[in-house]
């Protein structure tokens, strides 16, 4: 159990004391954050495909970070022509954090909120695709409404 924490907390202090960046063969890639869900386009997928394909060391100090998932993807795209792409939102402004709702909702404050009936107004407002935290026992009522709403 211990080696568990460890390994977790070695990820988090290579990630925190990496400057926000990542170094390879003399290229600088600033860190970026998102959501792990997200929507790609095929042609930036085939060019996600080629980077990791060309990257090697990139790749082994990817392996390394906390979050991979969250993190990968966001800095490959946020250090290239794609970022233009993107979909940006008027969310307060994080450390390196990008793009972090996309297709769906959620509130994060301080720590991802168990959504509820009383948000059920807010996420039909916000036109989402997808929304997430929700939770047996105590998000039932929300997700009946929302299926109420189903065609």
């Amino acid at each position: 159990m211990y080696a568990r924490y460890a390994h977790m907390l070695a990820r988090s202090a290579g990630t925190l004391f990496s400057n926000g960046v990542v170094r390879e063969a003399g290229i600088y890639y600033d860190l970026y954050y998102g959501a792990a869900q997200w929507a790609i386009t095929r042609e930036l997928a085939q060019y996600i495909v080629e980077f990791y394909d060309s990257h090697p060391e990139f790749n082994r100090y990817m392996s390394h970070v906390q979050f991979p998932d969250e993190v990968y993807f966001h800095t490959i795209v946020h250090n290239s022509q794609y970022k233009y792409r993107c979909i940006k939102y008027d969310e307060p402004v994080k450390r390196w954090l990008v793009n972090w709702r996309n297709l769906h909702y959620y509130e994060y404050p301080y720590m991802i909120t168990v959504l509820t009936e009383m948000d059920y107004n807010k996420i039909m407002d916000d036109g989402a695709l997808f929304i997430r935290k929700v939770r047996s026992g105590v998000s039932d009522r929300l997700l009946d409404m929302l299926d109420s709403n189903v065609d």
